[in-house]
Parts: structure tokens; sequence; C-alpha cells
């Protein structure tokens, strides 16, 4: 009984990660090419900063997994609490990370992972001009080397 229970949820969890996932691909499509490229600089700084505090290496997602199975769970807490204080744009950058992180362990979900980082890709001209405008903004400077790279198993020419 608990192993159909068990499945069930499986089941039900996998299709709302597929929902969230679409909806985050038709919110990305919905940016124009600049607002995709705040968002990849952005997700390349955390991506820096999560390998420099801790070892990991978001790059290898399934790597990522595998040395910090929570790491997807504290990533989708964060965006929870961000989305409730009204801080979308925060959360796409975290969301980017966790749909990055669920497709070696939702194979289903390669297809639209690998479409997500296509539309990311639009952004990658705009990196600079995103580092750039955030620092002057802000002041603080974001790391972006390898920002125009996808992460393993994610380019759209491995979809070929």
């Amino acid at each position: 009984m608990a192993n159909i229970i068990g499945r069930l949820f499986d089941k039900w969890a996998g299709g709302r990660q597929r929902k969230d996932l679409v909806t985050f691909l038709g919110t990305l499509r919905r940016m124009d090419d600049a607002q995709v490229g705040f968002i990849v600089a952005s997700a390349s700084d955390v991506r820096h900063n999560l390998a420099e505090l801790h070892g990991v290496d978001l790059m290898d997602p399934a790597q990522a997994n595998a040395d910090n199975p929570k790491l997807m769970f504290e990533f989708t807490t964060q965006i929870f609490n961000l989305q409730r204080k009204k801080k979308a744009q925060e959360a796409a950058v975290l969301s980017v990370w966790v749909h990055t992180l669920r497709v070696p362990l939702r194979p289903e979900l390669s297809e639209l992972g690998i479409e997500m980082w296509a539309e990311l890709a639009r952004g990658f001209p705009h990196i600079e001009r995103a580092v750039a405008d955030f620092k002057e903004q802000s002041g603080m400077e974001m790391r972006t080397a390898g920002a125009d790279s996808f992460p393993s198993g994610m380019s759209p020419k491995s979809a070929t």
C-alpha cells in the first residue's frame, strides 16, 4: 500500500514539476532578450557563489543533485519565500537552477529543460549590458564567467 501511495505522489509531483516548468518557459518567452540576459547573468552569479561557498557545480546538475540531495528543496523554499515577498525576478533566477536540477531526476522533463535553456540563450548576447547596468544601479559586481554556456545535458544541440 505504501508503495502505491509513493507512486501516486511521485506521479503527482512529476506533473506539478512539469506544469511549473511549462509556466516558467512561458514567462521566459514573454521576456525580451535584454530581460533574459539579466536572468542569465544573475543565474551565473548564483552559480559562482554556490561553487565558491559550497563547492557545488550547477553546470553538472546530475552531480550537484548527487552531492547535495537537499539543494533543489532549499532552492524551491527560497523561491516560495521570494514569491511571497513579490520578488519575481529573484525567484526567476533561482527557478533556472531548480528546473535544471530537476531534469536529471525526471528525464521526462528533459525536452522542456532544453527548451528552457534555448530561451535563456536569447539572453547570452545581452549579458555584458546586464552586468554593466547592475553595477551602475547597485555598485556590485556580478560573476558571469561561462554564463553563455549550457549545463550538462541542456544544450539545445543535445536535443538533436
